[in-house]
């Protein structure tokens, strides 16, 4: 049987590499990899894969943002 088509972006040993390099949250890598392959063995889509990967990259900045804007390191603002 031929490989689906769309998996060829998955074939390296990472799939995440800026992910998972320089990420200080050790908890946050764990749950978005977790997510992700679940989501890759269910979705075979790469188009699917590239939006959940941004989907993946907002919640991070949404988390740092809050994170910061609680402890005091920002200003506190409204986005909307």
């Amino acid at each position: 049987m031929a490989p689906h088509a769309n998996e060829e972006h998955l074939r390296g040993p990472r799939a995440l590499p800026p992910l998972d390099e320089g990420h200080p949250g050790a908890h946050l890598r764990k749950v978005y990899r977790r997510r992700l392959w679940r989501f890759v063995k269910a979705r075979r889509d790469s188009g699917l894969f590239v939006y959940y990967l941004f989907k993946i990259a907002m919640h991070y900045h949404q988390y740092t943002m809050a994170k910061q804007m609680a402890s005091g390191q920002t200003a506190v603002f409204n986005s909307f």
